[in-house]
This record gives structure tokens, sequence and C-alpha cells, in this order.
């Protein structure tokens, strides 16, 4: 199949799957090696987890186009089978351990080649209510939702699924995907890869549920499993919505009407002293009812909050957190809460959490996503253009905000190794020592960059990060200090510009002198939001095959050591640039200089570069032929 053909071919898919009919020809397209696999090796070659080995220690280096072909093979006569996923963990936030599981390098490459159809099938159906693990969505596209939403909330509904990932049922996730795709061979591979077991300590272990952790597949089957939940509650919104908008508080229009009627006495006393008449207490006292009944309306909302007439219910979901907002009484919203446990536990067979599925007051809040939701009223009045003049007017009631919690903020201190967040006694960072002063720094900035980007969303962000950043700041000049055995107080004034620059450190970098800035909270701006203000339709939107440099670097066929051209070419692959950095082999101080983490090679020199033996003469070779 021609490229052109293929890339027309998927941006059907897209077509096909928003009419509302099922997919087939998927099992074709991913067997094309001209487009699909160079697009997934270019998806997944940058990632961290891309040279980390799975149970036969294969990796994605050494990609060529005869391994591609190689996979293709397996997968067009039915032998290819999907290796088990190697089995480690990582520590939770509760002190528990998460299971991750680490499949090989070429069940990587099959895993993305078939994500990438899967996305083109479900993208432009998934609901916009879900933000996880999807292009343009984020957990601060799910928070936004939440906080301009959601004003006007009664009752929050919390939810926890049980080991959602370990407890996804196979026979369900099939029958959910044969929904929307008519290709047998495709869901036959998807099913070898839920069924592919785990190795842990040289021991197989078969899998009867769940999708591992850790898979290049298992956050869109996660979607996909969640998107049945999704529709559900769309359907449950459509029913439950009643009503344009509340009704008007009587209590509150009987004020308006009071005050209607003081405004037109102020107005005739107006009147009469224009004619010259004298004015006697009767306009202090007019004007003293007024500040009464302006006091009385800002604590009464002009619409009644409960209204049986009007409900409004919300749906936000990231992964397998969701909550659900009600506008409505407690008792719709424990009918509500009954309704989608039963869903839950009856048709995704999974298991709800009791202890920390809950209905909360949205006037306490809950936790979502790292930061404390909450609605909140205020009394304060500001000035608005009216007419020609200005008026003054109430703040939203009821308005949704985004707070970040204080105990975060000494868990990420502790976690860190700033020092004690609560006494602020900074402390040196051993670990960072062997760094150079630079590198220290960096680090520095990027926690507390990172930190202050992701809660820059909350109601007043730099005022709660204040003590956090300042602490990680004394914590940077306690670690040089404890390098360079110096005094705390001798680094900050040494780096410090003045009271309205903030710090900064001076290093010669090849006798070039360079300044690097200290992060500090006053000059952090929020990260803008990318994403239009008009939506894009999903039809719209094309597949089009990454023009990435690697993909460029694999197409001109040469070996970027030693210059020869056609024949097998592999890519080698390294963590990190750190790893070869001041090394003294020749290839190594080439990816230093390319600032590569890839090196294009033919087969001769990437096999003698693994056994520690890739000769010098190659490359001058290249240079002086």
């Amino acid at each position: 199949m021609r490229t052109e053909t293929t890339i027309k071919a998927m941006n059907s898919i897209a077509k096909v799957s928003m009419s509302g009919r099922r997919v087939n020809g998927l099992f074709r397209l991913a067997t094309n090696p001209e487009v699909l696999w160079k697009q997934a090796y270019a998806n997944i070659y940058s990632n961290k987890g891309a040279i980390t080995k799975g149970v036969d220690r294969n990796t994605l280096d050494g990609f060529s186009e005869e391994r591609v072909n190689h996979l293709i093979g397996l997968l067009a006569r039915r032998e290819y089978c999907p290796k088990p996923v190697r089995r480690t963990y990582i520590p939770k936030k509760n002190g528990k351990l998460r299971p991750l599981g680490i499949p090989t390098g070429d069940d990587k490459l099959v895993q993305e080649v078939v994500r990438i159809l899967l996305e083109q099938i479900y993208e432009p159906i998934f609901s916009e209510n879900s933000h996880g693990f999807r292009p343009g969505k984020s957990c601060h596209s799910a928070l936004r939702q939440v906080k301009n939403v959601w004003n006007g909330t009664k009752w929050i509904i919390e939810f926890d699924i049980k080991g959602f990932f370990d407890n996804i049922n196979h026979n369900k996730m099939i029958e959910f995907l044969e929904k929307k795709i008519d290709d047998k061979r495709i869901i036959h591979i998807i099913r070898q890869m839920l069924k592919a077991g785990y190795a842990q300590d040289w021991k197989y272990n078969a899998t009867w549920s769940g999708t591992p952790q850790g898979g290049v597949i298992s956050p869109i089957l996660a979607n996909i499993y969640l998107h049945e939940l999704d529709t559900f509650m769309e359907d449950m919104i459509c029913q439950f919505n009643k009503g344009e908008r509340r009704k008007d508080n009587p209590d509150y229009k009987k004020l308006c009407r009071q005050m209607i009627i003081i405004n037109r006495e102020l107005r005739e006393l107006r009147q009469k002293f224009k004619e010259g008449k004298p004015l006697n207490d009767a306009r202090k006292e007019i004007l003293r009812e007024r500040r009464e009944i302006q006091k009385k309306m800002r604590v009464i909302n002009s619409r009644l909050h409960v209204d049986s007439e009007y409900r409004r219910l919300r749906y936000v979901r990231y992964a397998d957190d969701f909550i659900i907002g009600v506008i409505g009484t407690r008792k719709e919203a424990e009918s509500v809460m009954l309704q989608v446990k039963e869903y839950i536990n009856n048709v995704l067979l999974l298991e709800v959490s009791e202890e920390k599925t809950c209905i909360a007051d949205a006037n306490d809040g809950v936790r979502f996503l790292g930061y404390d939701i909450k609605t909140y009223t205020s009394t304060k009045t500001t000035k608005i253009a009216w007419g020609k003049g200005t008026c003054n007017r109430r703040t939203i009631s009821e308005k949704m905000q985004l707070h970040i919690p204080s105990e975060k903020m000494f868990q990420y201190a502790s976690k860190n190794g700033y020092g004690d967040m609560a006494i602020f006694r900074p402390k040196s960072r051993p670990a960072l020592l062997r760094r150079s002063d630079v590198e220290i720094l960096m680090t520095y900035n990027a926690e507390m960059r990172g930190l202050a980007n992701y809660y820059s969303l909350a109601q007043g962000y730099k005022t709660a990060l204040q003590r956090v950043i300042g602490l990680a700041q004394w914590s940077f000049f306690a670690t040089l200090s404890h390098k360079h055995k110096s005094s705390i107080g001798k680094v900050a004034r040494k780096m410090k510009l003045s009271a309205q620059s903030g710090y900064e450190l001076k290093v010669n970098i090849n006798g070039i002198p360079k300044s690097y800035r200290l992060f500090r909270l006053k000059d952090h701006e929020p990260p803008k939001i990318h994403n239009s203000n008009v939506d894009t339709p999903w039809d719209t939107t094309r597949f089009t095959m990454t023009r990435s440099e690697l993909v460029q670097r694999l197409n001109a066929n040469t070996c970027e050591y030693c210059g020869k051209t056609g024949g097998y070419m592999e890519v080698h692959h390294i963590k990190a640039l750190k790893d070869v950095q001041g090394k003294k082999q020749l290839w190594q101080q080439m990816m230093c200089a390319m600032r590569r983490k890839t090196m294009v090679l033919c087969v001769d020199c990437h096999n003698e570069l693994h056994r520690r033996d890739l000769p010098y003469w190659r490359a001058k070779a290249r240079r002086h032929p």
C-alpha cells in the first residue's frame, strides 16, 4: 500500500467512527511498514523507557527496517505472540507500591502501532468530560472545567474505584472494542496483549484481568473501558437537568422593591433641594435605611439556591479519578451516587471503595488531582461600568475555587529534602554535591517552576507557595555552601543582585562568562493555554506521517559514524546525554556534539560499539576517503 493511500485510509477511520459504523481493514494498515511503524517509532523512541529492558532484554535500541519487516511477517503469519511484561514496583504517595509492567522493545512497537489505530477510532467520539491520556487534554484542562463550569454546585460526589488497572475485565474489554472495531485479527492481537501475563522473580504469572500500568497501549484501553461510563453519565445528565434558570428569591425581590421606593424618595428630596427648599433630617434617615437594605441584599442570594424546578449535573474524569457535581437536594445527590455505583458494579464489573466514595457539601470541598476544590461566596462588591457611570456589583455566589492543600507543600518539601518547613530550617542535599553549580541550580529551578506551574490555577497560588519556594531557595544556598565549605549567608550575599532582581549564579564556561538566575516566584507567569477558543472538529484534524528529525535520518540510510550508505541500518540509543559527557570514545564525543540520544549506525559499527570495540579509523575513513 502506497504512503498516500495509507494516509488517506487513516483519515477515513475518524469519519467512519463518527458516523456510528464499525471500522474494518485495520490489520491491513497495521502491516504497512511505510507509515505506521515509523510513526510508532518516532512517537516512543524519546521516552525514558525506550531502552528499559523487558523480560528478554530486548529494547528499542537497534531499530531498523529489517526489524520492522520481521515483526510484520510474524503478524501476517499469525506467529506473533507478545512476551510477558517484566513486573517491577514504584512507590505510591501513601507508602504502598504500585506494580508496573515493562514490555519488550518489539512489543512496545506493536502496541504503539495498535494504539495509533485505536486513537484514530476513539478520539473523535471520546467525551469532552474525559481528560486523561488524551492529546490536548491534561490535569489542568480537567481542573479548568471544574473551575469555570461548576459554579453554583451544592454537592460533590467523590468516587474511588478499587485497583482499576488491575481489575479491568478482559471479556468486557473485548466486548466494548467490538462495538467499534470489525477486524478480528486486530481484536485477537489486543486479546493476546491482555493475556500476555507477567514475569516476577523469573516466574511466569498469568493475567486473568487488568492491563499492566507501564504498557504503551494501557492508557487508551483504560479510556475505552471508561468511555462506557462517560456515555452513561452523559445520558444521566440529559435526564437529570431541568429548568433554564433558578427562580428569583422572593426575599431579595422584596428588598429590591424597598430600594426602588427609597431611591424615589431621594430623587424627590434632591428636586426640593434644587428648588431652594430646606432639607430636614428625613434625608439622613432615608440614607440610613438604604444602607441597611444594601447590607441585607449583599448576604441574600438573588435567586433560590434550592429550586425544585432547576437541577444540574456535572461530571469530569481524569483516568480513573472522577467526581460528580450536583445542583439539587442531597436526596437527589444520593440517588445519583447509587445509580453510578450500580453501573460500575454491574456493567463495568468493577468495585467501588465504600470508604473513599462519599458526598461532600461543596462549601467543604473535596480533593481532586492534588487540589482542594470548594465553592465560596463573598459579600464583597466590585465596581463595573454602567451606562455613562459606574455601579457596585456583588461577586458571584457559590463560585468554584481551587486551593492548594497545605499538607501537600509539607510533603513536597520533605520528599525533595529541602528541610523542615514547619520551623523554616533549610538543609543541604548531599545527593547533588557531585554536580556542577549550574546543574544544582537547574535542578532546583526545575522543581520550583514545576510546582508553580502545576498549582498556578489555585486561588492566590503565589501566596500559598511562598513558604515552600523560599525554603527551596535557601536549601539551594545550603547545598552550595556545603559543596564549597562556606556559609549559607556568604553564598546568598555573593549571588544577590538586589531586592528587586533576586539571585544570580555567575560562572565561567570555557572562558566565557555566563549567568543563571535562581527561580523567583514573583516573576512566575502561569503557563499559557494553547487550545484555540474555537473547538476544532476531529474530522478536520488530519493524520500525517511524522517528519521527525530521526525519521529523516533513518530515511537517509547512511551510517552517521563511518559514512557508509545503503544496507542494514540500526539506531543506537542512550538513556541520557550525561551518560556520554566527558567520555573518551569518539562515538560518545560525536553524540555530545550532535546533542542527540540516538545515532544511526550500520550493523558493523553498531555491533562493534556494543562490544566496546568501535575503532577510531572507521570515522577517520569517513572524513578522509
